[in-house]
């Protein structure tokens, strides 16, 4: 990917954050962080994934009026049911069933109860899709099934991504910006009480106004009562949230063996600027696409002008892919980058009706046998117009 289809990347899907590296020597216990080793100068081409995967299935998601999707930016399975968020395209959440089957879908635009006109945000938890309304500063609970359950008002502050936990409570994402509670970039609230509960990360004053921008990739990892991950761009350092602590603590350090980000690195400009900044020094650092299991830790990070996939096995260690891209030879197919994994193990790719059909054109132009390739025959149905194709890899 050219570095100019990199920083647009970036503006589309509304890029994030705070690019500022902050000093994260709080009063932690750093000597129960995992060290994860990048060896950023040994990147392999292409890997195959399959010594990783149980068994497969492929989805299509029924194509209709109701059901298109212009792209996904949130996707969760909970209680066989597949919620697909489409915040700027389609501007609607989309439900299927476990089989790709339409059930579903919000959509409703206004300032009355059950409407919203930004999402902000979307949640799934005990069976509830929850709404961010980020312009109206109210939550929007929903069924599995796109039935309204009520809206829950949230008071007036500067807040962006959240997740829910426990029973009425979230972690509201802050970025630099200063608010009555103190500066803090993580804020929980109370939202049966609507109120101010704690804060932490700490942020400089002198860095409110850097990069108020949002990453298009998941900010916060996990929800419940299992452990909530907290990562940001150009930094380094993982942080778990424990819900039945209500405990914010470092546990993981990404450590990229060649030009990682240095200590204190700040530059008070436009994202844009931030990433040619750091691509220009050959910096290596976290890009997005953080996922974990019990067994295995998922990431991108960007070096040497282009993004990198990288897996780690928890348990043994050390680092299973470290390279440009994913194979899959189960279906003699290279995996795109949008990728989602759900709390059981399951790696959801997501490949655009035209990638599949021009992958299947590419096949049998080179008289490639497609015979037992379920992917092929999926394609074969396909329209350009079509929802995209889920790809689900049951890790081991």
């Amino acid at each position: 990917m050219s570095k100019f289809l990199f920083k647009l990347v970036f503006v589309i899907l509304g890029l994030l954050v705070s690019a500022c590296r902050q000093n994260t020597s709080l009063p932690y216990n750093m000597g129960l962080i995992e060290n994860i080793y990048v060896d950023n100068s040994n990147i392999k081409p292409i890997q195959l994934i399959d010594t990783l995967i149980k068994f497969f299935d492929i989805i299509p998601l029924e194509t209709s009026n109701k059901s298109l999707i212009g792209s996904i930016d949130r996707l969760f399975y909970e209680n066989d049911r597949i919620v697909v968020v489409d915040k700027f395209n389609a501007k609607r959440i989309v439900i299927f069933s476990k089989t790709g089957k339409f059930i579903s879908n919000i959509s409703t635009s206004g300032r009355g109860p059950g409407e919203f006109i930004s999402i902000g945000d979307v949640r799934v938890l005990n069976n509830t899709i929850m709404v961010f309304d980020d312009v109206l500063s109210k939550i929007v609970k929903y069924t599995l099934d796109g039935k309204y359950i009520k809206d829950v008002g949230v008071a007036s502050f500067s807040k962006y991504e959240f997740v829910p936990f426990g029973e009425n409570k979230a972690l509201f994402y802050n970025a630099n910006v200063p608010t009555a509670f103190g500066n803090f970039k993580l804020i929980q609230w109370s939202l049966d009480r609507n109120r101010f509960e704690k804060g932490y990360l700490k942020y400089d004053e002198k860095l409110e106004d850097c990069n108020r921008f949002f990453f298009g990739d998941q900010f916060f990892v996990g929800s419940d009562n299992s452990p909530i991950k907290i990562i940001e761009p150009f930094n380094d350092t993982v942080f778990s949230f424990d819900p039945k602590l209500d405990e914010l603590q470092p546990s993981q350090l990404l450590k990229f063996k060649e030009s990682p980000i240095p200590a204190g690195y700040s530059y008070d400009s436009s994202i844009i600027s931030k990433i040619d900044d750091a691509s220009e020094r050959n910096y290596a650092f976290y890009y997005g696409g953080f996922g974990e299991t019990e067994k295995y830790l998922i990431f991108r990070y960007w070096y040497a002008d282009r993004s990198h996939v990288f897996v780690w096995n928890k348990r043994l260690k050390r680092e299973l892919i470290n390279s440009d891209f994913l194979g899959f030879s189960g279906l003699d197919v290279i995996l795109p980058y949008n990728w989602f994994l759900t709390n059981d193990g399951c790696l959801i790719f997501y490949m655009e009706s035209t990638a599949v059909i021009h992958w299947l054109d590419d096949q049998l132009s080179r008289e490639r046998d497609t015979s037992n390739n379920i992917l092929a025959d999926v394609g074969e149905k396909l329209r350009d117009i079509d929802n995209p194709i889920l790809l689900v890899l049951n890790l081991k």
